[in-house]
């Protein structure tokens, strides 16, 4: 109590830790390995260390069973930790694609073929005019103006060859046709999502040398919003501004699963506060024993939270869904435990998310956790809770067996083929 008091203290004066072995905390975490195999904490939670003192990670058994362990632990259970996201709406937002290309013929080309008519013209009028100077019969000193003449008209010719050449390369360098683009009118979605993630968080705070511990829990709640584009074609003249000016669906899943950060100051804050509170510290079974009587609730609440009641008479419609698709028709899936559902790959396409609806009317959304291209089969991770099928697990089916089949075609949901 009296070091953290310290610290405090030291912290508001903006001191630095020395990282001698008086000032160092060990951190442990104790999180429930069933919630974490069972995907029930989705993301992190890291600790600031903003007071000055060394802080290093370290095991519950080598830190209390050991006497050269940290004097000073802080112990993390984290019982919860998931994000959810609810669409507020979505609005179609007008925009152009591109389709193909029309051929026109080009004007300038004309008018090039014209510069070459006219440079000829004035390259036959100049070879003419060298010509008749070649043909003058001359003598004596009338020879000498013929040799005048004859370069005055030689130089008349060479302006008119350099002038055509130039347009014919002219010519060369300009097309016969000019493409002009064509657009169709589309538009994509924009939806309005909101964010949240609900973090709980048991914590002991031991001070080894005062020989106490205090315990506490807390909840980080965060939330955000985000305008996200979908379905915006790659031809889209305007795709990059779009994208640009909304947020993107991995702008979504990284803040989903980005740690949540809590300060180490908050904690022994709270600690000071309530140090009245704190306790003698038992030995390291008796500690191990509460701490499993505490992370034994969480999963309690765990599995009081898990589907096991049938919402209505057929219980065979308690295992299936229906998946909205982004296309405008309906998939199916059916749960193969109480928070994964199996579907076609197709149905997803290249979404990471997929609107869902459970049979009791419940709307939810899943998480593509897997995808197989090869088998058509995706795997999705739901955040409602359902009752997972049982599998045929015979080898063969006898003929003339009645088979049944649940889906929602032509849009009609939840209905059973029998043949």
């Amino acid at each position: 109590m009296k070091l953290f008091s310290v610290l405090r203290k030291l912290k508001e004066a903006e001191f630095q830790a020395t990282g001698g072995e008086e000032d160092k905390i060990g951190f442990v975490e104790v999180t429930s390995k069933t919630l974490l195999k069972k995907g029930q904490i989705e993301y992190a939670v890291e600790v600031n260390v903003d007071i000055p003192i060394t802080s290093i990670k370290t095991s519950l058994e080598d830190s209390l069973s050991s006497p050269d362990g940290p004097k000073y632990l802080v112990i993390i259970d984290i019982t919860l930790a998931k994000a959810s996201r609810r669409v507020l709406g979505i609005k179609k937002i007008p925009s152009k694609v591109l389709t193909g290309y029309r051929e026109e013929a080009n004007p300038e080309y004309n008018i090039v073929q014209n510069q070459i008519n006219n440079a000829r013209l004035q390259v036959q009028q100049a070879s003419m005019i060298q010509m008749s100077a070649d043909s003058q019969y001359c003598t004596g000193l009338a020879c000498f103006a013929k040799i005048i003449g004859q370069i005055a008209a030689q130089a008349v010719v060479t302006k008119p060859q350099k002038s055509l050449d130039e347009t014919m390369t002219k010519l060369t360098n300009t097309p016969q046709t000019l493409k002009h683009p064509i657009y169709a009118k589309y538009k994509f979605d924009k939806a309005s999502i909101k964010t949240s993630s609900v973090m709980t968080v048991h914590y002991y705070v031991v001070d080894r040398i005062e020989g106490k511990y205090f315990k506490s829990s807390f909840d980080v709640i965060e939330k955000k919003s985000f305008e996200v584009a979908y379905r915006v074609l790659d031809d889209d003249s305007n795709k990059a501004s779009h994208l640009s000016s909304n947020n993107t669906e991995k702008d979504v899943i990284k803040w989903e699963e980005a740690p949540s950060t809590i300060n180490l100051s908050a904690m022994i804050d709270h600690y000071i506060e309530n140090v009245a509170s704190s306790e003698q510290l038992p030995d390291l079974s008796q500690l191990r024993t509460e701490m499993l009587q505490d992370k034994n609730a969480a999963l309690a609440k765990y599995q009081s939270e898990k589907f096991n009641t049938r919402p209505l008479n057929d219980p065979r419609f308690d295992h299936v869904v229906v998946v909205y698709t982004g296309s405008g028709s309906l998939g199916s899936g059916y749960f193969i435990k109480d928070d994964i559902i199996l579907i076609n790959g197709h149905v997803v396409e290249n979404s990471a998310f997929v609107e869902i609806k459970t049979y009791d009317g419940q709307e939810t959304f899943g998480k593509v956790i897997a995808k197989d291209v090869r088998v058509d089969l995706a795997l999705v991770k739901v955040q409602t809770r359902g009752k997972p099928v049982s599998f045929y697990n015979k080898k063969t089916i006898g003929l003339g067996e009645t088979v049944e089949a649940i889906g929602h075609p032509k849009k009609l949901e939840f209905s059973i083929t029998r043949g």
